[in-house]
């Protein structure tokens, strides 16, 4: 079996768009060997928290062993993250 590439998620402030993502990248056949990277940037200050918590229930209802959850408190943005 060839190695598979690795799947990386940014979420933002949509819940609704993270949870189609993660419902159709889950009936893909080789979703659950996958390895998978799913980082969440802390709110703006203009965000309201509910999105935050939200978003975490979302990655909790399709996470699996191959899943890695990084979270910060701060927003560092895409560029950022993705540097680090």
């Amino acid at each position: 079996m060839r190695d598979l590439a690795p799947i990386v998620i940014f979420t933002y402030n949509r819940p609704e768009h993270l949870e189609k993502c993660l419902k159709s990248l889950s009936s893909c056949v080789q979703y659950k060997q996958s390895k998978k990277y799913i980082f969440c940037d802390g709110l703006k200050k203009t965000e309201k928290k509910d999105i935050k918590k939200r978003i975490d229930d979302v990655i909790l209802k399709y996470q699996d062993n191959n899943t890695v959850i990084k979270k910060r408190k701060i927003n560092l943005g895409l560029s950022q993250s993705i540097i680090t």
